[in-house]
């Protein structure tokens, strides 16, 4: 888009859940914060569906957008990534991921600025070749990064790859909190982790 602010297109959880009257309705939802953030940044959030019967074309919806935010959401069992010997986030939400992985896959190939948040970068890290995730109980050394204080509380430092884009953003170390359970195992050909 070359006039005005960038349109972010954030994609949006999908789950089947009882409705008022008791029948199984899907429902989307997404945390206000992604937009927020977005806005705040002088963008303009646009929420993209990720249920089939409400998904628009994938290319529409990309030349609609200047950029795609893979959310997070959707809880993902504890135990999901210790039972599942070939893990794929697929296993825990296929509409969802289907599109998900289309978007990205679209995305990636224009070169459009991707952000996977929590589950999103998770997405697309599987979607572009990276080794499926993998909970933190089974990566030696690592610690519990599913903090107990609040989400406005910085708990721990974040290390930044000097020379990245990344530390050229936001420096080389930062304060960070953490809600995760799962990491990337190794992210896809020719990516840096920052």
């Amino acid at each position: 888009m070359s006039q005005g602010a960038p349109v972010v297109g954030i994609t949006v959880h999908a789950a089947e859940l009882p409705s008022k009257d008791g029948y199984p309705d899907w429902r989307y939802s997404v945390s206000a914060r992604y937009a927020a953030a977005v806005a705040e940044a002088g963008g303009v959030p646009l929420l993209v569906p990720t249920h089939p019967a409400a998904a628009g074309q994938v290319d529409a919806v990309l030349g609609a957008l200047s950029a795609l935010l893979v959310s997070g959401g959707g809880s993902i069992p504890g135990q999901y990534f210790l039972d599942n010997p070939d893990p794929t986030l697929r296993q825990t939400n296929p509409p969802r991921f289907d599109l998900e992985v289309e978007l990205v896959r679209a995305a990636w190939a224009r070169g459009m600025p991707l952000l996977g948040i929590c589950r999103g970068h998770q997405t697309i890290s599987e979607a572009l070749g990276g080794a499926p995730v993998l909970n933190l109980g089974q990566v030696p050394g690592s610690r519990n990064h599913y903090q107990t204080e609040a989400h406005t509380v910085s708990t721990h430092t974040a290390e930044v790859t000097p020379g990245t884009r990344l530390a050229g953003w936001v420096g080389t170390h930062l304060r960070v909190n953490s809600f995760h359970r799962q990491v990337v195992v190794e992210p896809p050909a020719g990516w840096v982790v920052s």
